[in-house]
């Protein structure tokens, strides 16, 4: 059975466009404006297994932070890796998902926050059916990392229609863009994720 995650479908927006199309007023000149999304509100793009919406950009934030919500299936993974220059916040709203930071582990459940600092090792792997949670980036401007390798989600249910799966070489070549590069993290996400969902290596079973 598909699983709606939010109750309106996403919209596609360009990478110089805010996240919102209406704020509100009272902002000071030259601070960018304040403004509030409903539920699924935000452009959302099909990333690596599961679907990723954004709650606010650095465009929208005067490149403070960013806000993303993630939307992923049992072993949905993010392999061992580290952001030279970007912290990030982990915040469980539905399922467990395990978080690896440096040498630790964290069993994560709804109400859980794990705070990932930069330069640190990180991964992390959806153990129940289904996983909902926040990720926030310090400064903004890494996720567009995940768009620059995703698509527009134009159906926001899961499962969904194949999308662009991009190769390790080329997840490489963007990450250098953002301060991103691979790392030995403390759960073994490399070897046992499924073949399709979350992988940055060949799958390394044999052929027939």
């Amino acid at each position: 059975m598909a699983k709606s995650f939010d109750t309106n479908p996403p919209t596609e927006i360009a990478d110089d466009e805010p996240v919102a199309t209406e704020h509100g007023g009272g902002t000071p000149a030259g601070i960018a404006p304040g403004y509030g999304l409903g539920p699924g509100g935000g452009p959302a793009i099909w990333f690596q297994g599961g679907v990723i919406t954004m709650k606010a950009r650095a465009r929208d934030t005067d490149g403070a932070y960013a806000l993303t919500e993630w939307y992923g299936p049992r072993d949905m993974v993010a392999p061992g890796h580290i952001h030279d220059r970007d912290a990030e916040g982990f915040y469980v709203l539905e399922g467990t998902i395990d978080i690896g930071v440096g040498d630790a582990v964290h069993h994560a459940t709804p109400g859980t926050f794990v705070h990932v600092p930069p330069q640190t090792v990180h991964d992390w792997r959806v153990t129940s059916a289904w996983c909902r949670f926040l990720v926030i980036i310090l400064p903004g401007g890494f996720e567009h990392f995940f768009e620059e390798l995703a698509e527009p989600a134009q159906v926001a249910t899961y499962p969904y229609t194949e999308h662009r799966r991009p190769g390790l070489d080329e997840i490489m070549s963007v990450g250098a863009k953002y301060g991103w590069r691979p790392g030995d993290g403390p759960l073994d996400t490399a070897s046992t994720a499924p073949p399709t969902v979350g992988r940055l290596a060949p799958d390394p079973s044999p052929g027939p």
